[in-house]
């Protein structure tokens, strides 16, 4: 499966490609769409913890979070609306 779109970030480490597979995942998760949407049929622009998404087919905007648990696992949180979100990790 192709994750990878031409304007995607470009994946470099494992690391990069698992964050941006997350992205993706929380983005087709929010349409309720799936595995149905490729991810090479849309593209992400990633910030510091932050993402963006313009999707096909009148599908609209996708804005999102994204950052590690502190094992290094990468987490995402795509929403479908321009509000920024900026959820906090808390440890127990």
């Amino acid at each position: 499966m192709l994750i990878c779109h031409e304007n995607d970030p470009k994946v470099i480490l494992v690391d990069d490609f698992y964050q941006l597979w997350v992205i993706k995942e929380s983005i087709v998760k929010a349409l309720g769409l799936g595995l149905s949407l490729p991810f090479n049929q849309f593209s992400v622009s990633v910030s510091a913890n932050s993402f963006k998404a313009q999707l096909a087919d009148n599908l609209g905007y996708c804005n999102g979070w994204h950052n590690k648990l502190p094992d290094g696992t990468p987490i995402a949180l795509a929403i479908l609306n321009s509000t920024s979100i900026s959820p906090e990790i808390i440890e127990y």
